[in-house]
């Protein structure tokens, strides 16, 4: 078996919601982007209901923001799922970092989302551990 050197950098979660306000990005890679720029250190970003449709709003003919309607949203977290950029867990209330792929944020790693039963957060803590 050959080693692998897993290098890791930290990230700014600012740049992260820029990217996501930026409407010609898919809608899955945009919401992805809000994930990373709104999680915990528990992995986990939890958004009011309707509020991701409103974070990922794009300009209409008119000029004037519009929502992402709840499919979309929905769709959204599918394919960001499909392509592996959010965990499977991941719902419109709560964005699901996969644990492989960040560290670090506000809070505690162990912190309960309020959204995902506790046992969420301490499997985080076992993945995290055996990384």
């Amino acid at each position: 078996m050959i080693a692998t050197i897993n290098y890791w950098a930290r990230h700014y979660q600012s740049v992260w919601l820029e990217r996501a306000a930026d409407p010609s990005l898919a809608d899955w890679l945009r919401l992805a982007c809000l994930a990373f720029a709104k999680h915990r250190a528990n992995g986990h970003a939890n958004f009011a209901p309707g509020e991701l449709g409103r974070l990922l709003a794009k300009p209409g003919p008119d000029g004037q923001l519009k929502p992402l309607t709840k499919s979309a949203v929905s769709n959204a977290i599918k394919r960001a799922k499909d392509r592996g950029w959010i965990s499977k867990e991941s719902t419109a209330q709560c964005l699901v970092v996969p644990p492989h792929a960040i560290a670090g944020g506000c809070g505690k790693h162990y912190e309960a989302c309020r959204v995902h039963p506790y046992r969420n957060s301490l499997k985080r803590q076992t993945d995290l551990r055996s990384a």
